[in-house]
């Protein structure tokens, strides 16, 4: 999760106020009633970020949301798929897809059913290498 850490670095410096991260025990409760759509790298994401405040976005105005969030939604919005982002306040949405018990795939965009990456690691690299790459803005 190199490219997030480095998007972590940037967010931070572009003055982005992010919540904190949550220790592995917390980020496993937090998603117990929904353990069915959660693999091992979405829990790494929040060890690593708590994600953004409530509104908040980046430079291609896209919004990482915090686990508490995720797993609002979740509960609502029942499937297989974990809504975890969005672009200009759910214009377009991100989810992850849990394809085995240690990675999920990304879906979503201006079409939700558009394969973004492979991975939550592919998925974060693109956005800091190539964000047109994933739909987002690029200024």
């Amino acid at each position: 999760m190199h490219a997030l850490t480095r998007l972590i670095t940037e967010w931070e410096s572009d003055g982005i106020t992010l919540c904190p991260p949550l220790s592995a025990s917390a980020v496993r409760a937090l998603f117990e009633p929904i353990a069915d759509r959660v693999s091992e790298d979405v829990l790494r994401l929040y060890t690593l970020t708590g994600g953004m405040h409530d509104r908040g976005s980046d430079r291609h105005l896209f919004s990482l949301w915090p686990p508490t969030k995720v797993a609002w939604v979740a509960t609502i919005e029942p499937g297989t798929d974990m809504a975890f982002a969005d672009v200009m306040i759910d214009a377009a949405r991100f989810s992850f897809r849990r394809e085995s018990p240690d990675r999920s795939a990304v879906y979503g965009g201006y079409n939700d059913d558009r394969r973004m990456a492979d991975s939550v690691v592919d998925f974060f690299e693109r956005v800091l290498t190539d964000p047109a790459s994933v739909e987002l803005f690029v200024t």
